[in-house]
């Protein structure tokens, strides 16, 4: 029966993998072992290896007696301790090594020029003012189809604002509309019309028969206007008319020519006109004298 042993496990020393087999071999009963304990061995429950193990152990032999104990040998004396060696001297510092100069400093770099100021932006033209203070025109147009003064007919309404149209007309009623565009015109206008009577810019006399029919469109539906319309007639009465309306819609004083079913207010041969249209107030104003 082999015994486990420690031949060849000393400190420093790697475990070679027969001994740790032969362990395990001992503990699983694999091989017939010996395992010597010394000390004192407290065993919790036993396997069946372990009680096989436990089973083949013989009845310990009898204790040998005990050797004679030699005598001790005599020591040694003691080895005299040697002598110290003489310190090294400390080597001496080194010297310092000087400072290096200081570089010099860059000079400053110079200022950028300074850019030229831009030019003046053009200033913008100035809106077409009348010039010649009295233009003429001739109106074919007629009570059921005026002839409409806007910002593209001839004259335009910038043509005319603050001067005087005299209108010529071959017809008994002749017809003028003004229209002002809420999206092209958003300024006020003012025009006076003079009317003579007369068919053309030639003729050298008037038909007091003749009439100029007259009414203004402004395009804003948003706004409501003030319409007013003024006048005295032939016969010297005092005529007045006001009320409020859309705009987009055409403005036509109501007043009856006598004799006539049409309404509509007629400027006599002669007469004059005043218009009045005013963008923020919303206000559209005809004055006439003589008026029928």
């Amino acid at each position: 029966m082999a015994t486990l042993s420690t031949s060849g496990i000393e400190t420093g020393q790697t475990i070679q993998a027969s001994q740790i087999t032969q362990i395990v071999d001992a503990l699983n009963g694999t091989t017939s072992t010996d395992i010597n304990i010394q000390g004192n061995l407290e065993l919790g429950t036993i396997s069946d290896v372990e009680a096989s193990i436990l089973a083949s152990t013989g009845t310990s032999g009898t204790s040998g007696a005990s050797g004679v104990p030699g005598s001790s040998g005599t020591s040694g004396d003691a080895g005299s301790s040697g002598t110290s060696g003489t310190s090294g001297n400390n080597g001496s510092s080194g010297t310092s090594g000087n400072n290096g100069s200081s570089g010099t400093s860059g000079n400053p770099g110079s200022s950028g020029t300074s850019g030229n100021n831009g030019s003046s932006g053009t200033s913008g033209s100035s809106g077409t003012s009348n010039t010649s203070g009295v233009l003429k025109t001739t109106i074919t147009g007629t009570e059921a189809s005026p002839t409409i003064i806007t910002g593209g007919s001839s004259p335009t309404l910038d043509e005319i604002n603050g001067g005087t149209l005299v209108v010529y007309g071959s017809n008994n009623t002749s017809g003028i509309r003004f229209g002002f565009s809420a999206a092209s015109y958003t300024k006020d206008f003012e025009c006076d019309i003079i009317f003579p009577g007369a068919n053309t810019s030639t003729s050298t006399s008037g038909n007091g028969g003749r009439f100029l029919h007259f009414s203004a469109t402004p395009y804003n539906a948003a706004v409501t206007y003030t319409c007013l319309t003024t006048g005295v007639g032939s016969g010297g009465g005092y005529k007045f008319e006001q009320k409020t309306q859309a705009g987009n819609l055409t403005y036509i004083p109501d007043w009856s020519l006598p004799g006539n079913a049409d309404t509509g207010q007629y400027l006599e041969a002669g007469g004059i006109l005043k218009i009045r249209y005013s963008y923020n107030d919303g206000i559209i104003a005809f004055h006439s004298y003589p008026a029928r």
